[in-house]
Parts: structure tokens; sequence; C-alpha cells
């Protein structure tokens, strides 16, 4: 049986896992028939585990592949190179478990087209015979920020000066510049700049002084200017 397995191997091309053990009984039912010790190799030589496991015939070529780390949300159409002339199995999963496509390539790349959802990260899986199993990401790129607080009194005699302030947060994944625009009633009406605000924090913002001269009740109102914002609902 030993004999039959590593042929099936490493002579016919049977390099997974199963399909080497169900040849080599195969082969040893032809060659003794229905002899006891075939039935033996049927009986004790099983498999407890995953029957696609490749066996390496060869010392195993180290992938270096190349893709993106990042797409936008939207259409997109991307190519994965394997750097390797083997033919391979090139996977494109998304974290809400769906396979966009996946293909054999034997000229070292695969081309994949679909539409990437909002903060949805895929990944990229690279499989073959005789070559190191490859694993990576990509992330969609989810822009969006929005003011979470305003700091500014609700009382203030005439003729005072304030700083108008306010609290943002970063509800997307990726870093993203900006600026936020404050208004006080009809005469204020300036931005300020935030700079590399990362992903899930919050920060805090001041803006040019001003002195309040007009009485009365004023509104106020503040808004992110985030281009490509993906959720305009939170900005204000």
């Amino acid at each position: 049986f030993q004999i039959y397995l590593f042929q099936s191997a490493f002579d016919l091309g049977y390099t997974w896992l199963m399909a080497a053990i169900d040849q080599a009984k195969y082969r040893c039912l032809l060659s003794w028939g229905n002899y006891p010790l075939a039935r033996l190799y049927f009986e004790m030589y099983n498999l407890f585990g995953c029957p696609a496991v490749d066996i390496y015939t060869d010392i195993p070529q180290i992938l270096s592949p190349s893709y993106p780390s990042s797409i936008p949300v939207g259409p997109n159409t991307i190519t994965v190179s394997t750097s390797t002339s083997k033919k391979c199995l090139v996977g494109l999963l998304s974290r809400r478990d769906t396979i966009h496509q996946a293909q054999f390539t034997s000229t070292g790349s695969a081309q994949f087209s679909f539409s990437a959802q909002p903060n949805d990260t895929l990944v990229v899986t690279i499989t073959g015979h005789n070559v190191t199993t490859h694993q990576g990401l990509i992330v969609v790129n989810t822009p969006d920020v929005g003011v979470t607080k305003l700091m500014i009194p609700a009382l203030i005699d005439s003729g005072a000066v304030i700083t108008p302030a306010c609290s943002v947060y970063n509800y997307g994944n990726t870093t993203s510049s900006y600026r936020v625009r404050m208004k006080i009633g009809g005469f204020y009406n300036d931005t300020a700049r935030v700079e590399n605000h990362s992903s899930s924090t919050s920060r805090y913002l001041n803006f040019p002084s001003c002195t309040l001269r007009v009485r009365g009740f004023n509104s106020v109102s503040c808004s992110t200017e985030l281009i490509g914002d993906l959720n305009p609902t939170n900005d204000k």
C-alpha cells in the first residue's frame, strides 16, 4: 500500500491527499483482488481531516503577489498578480461571505470585477500545487465623519469674545483630512481644518474667535465637509 500511495502522489499526479489514498487502495484491489490483506488496507487507511490537502512533490515556490491594499466603494476591477507561471486558484471573499469570483490562472494574474460595499474587508487567497498558500486583505475605504457635540455657551452677553468649538468623530475605516464649518446666526461663518483624523477616534476642534455684536437669539450649526463622505446624515 505504501508503495502505491507514493506512486499515486509522485508518479500519477494525485497530489491531493484523499485522492492519493483512494488510488492506492484501488491499485491494491487490482493487484490482489478480494484478498484479506487488500480488505485490511481498505479498513486501516482512513483520513481524519481535510481530504483536499495538497501534497508537495517539490520544494514549494514562495509567492510574492501584488494587488491593491485598499479600494473605493462601488464598482471596481482589480488584478491579482501571483508572480508565478504555475496554475493557481485565486479567490476573493468578502466579509459578508460572498465569493465575488474565483478563477484559475496560468498567466500569473487574475482579474476580478465587482461592486465593493462600505466597511467591507476582502480576503485574497492564492493556492496551487507546489506553491506556498497566500492570504491577504483588501480594505474597502469608507470615508465617514461627523460632528458629535457643539462647544458654545447657550447665553452670552453682547460684546463678548468667544471661541466656538466642537467635537468630531471618524466613523469610517480610513484616515481623513477635511474642513468643518461653524455658523452662528447671520454674522459668523467660518471653518477649521482637521488633519489626518484616524478611524474610530474623536477630535476636539477650535474655530477662529469672534465678537458677539448681534443681540437676540441666534441659531448655531456645525457640519463636516469631507469630500466623498458616504453618510452625510451624521455630518451635522
